[in-house]
């Protein structure tokens, strides 16, 4: 909300695209800021346990840097895949609302009301594909890739009990993040 609800409220998308900016240009730079932020807050925690516990290898930190090395790239891809399931979300709500408290408290009611309601379905629901459900959760989908990346399984996720293959969700996430991002661009080029 920071990053948007300010500009349209004040009324300087007008003056911002009377020069050589576009509305994408606008919106690429935005939604990079927010992925920066988001990127930063999701990597920090993880890097200081990684250097945490490669710091405690008995043969020594460089060694134990070498030793878990392979869990690097899977860090990067578990941020990657986390943003992923925040970010446009969170650019499509925020693109759709002129309060930030408002912009706000809508993004956390919709990913909690999409776990609900994607739990419901896959747990209640007996018609013919109600298990592909559990992929309109952010929540869901970010963890079920998370395990899928480091290996490790989580009988108890909303995937799992859907029988879905982890890789749907890393799938249901790109595509779902394309079309709220192309979203976000189409309304955007309305307004500028």
């Amino acid at each position: 909300p920071e990053l948007l609800i300010p500009d349209r409220r004040d009324g300087v998308l007008s003056m911002l695209s009377s020069r050589p900016l576009t509305s994408t240009d606008y919106l690429s730079a935005r939604f990079a800021s927010l992925l920066t932020i988001v990127s930063a807050f999701l990597l920090v925690p993880q890097i200081v346990l990684f250097l945490g516990q490669v710091g405690t290898d008995p043969e020594g930190l460089l060694k134990g840097i070498g030793n878990a090395a392979d869990t690097i790239p899977k860090i990067i891809a578990v941020a990657a895949i986390y943003a992923l399931a925040y970010v446009p979300l969170g650019f499509v709500i925020a693109s759709l609302s002129n309060r930030k408290a408002v912009a706000a408290s809508v993004y956390l009611a919709t990913a909690i009301a999409l776990t609900t309601f994607a739990d419901a379905i896959v747990r209640n629901a007996s018609f013919t594909g109600s298990k592909w459900a559990a992929l309109i959760s952010p929540i869901n989908t970010a963890d079920a890739a998370n395990h899928w990346i480091f290996g490790s399984t989580d009988n108890s996720s909303l995937l799992a009990v859907a029988g879905i293959d982890p890789i749907w969700a890393v799938v249901a996430l790109i595509v779902g993040g394309m079309a709220m991002t192309g979203f976000s661009v189409a309304r955007y080029q309305r307004l500028m």
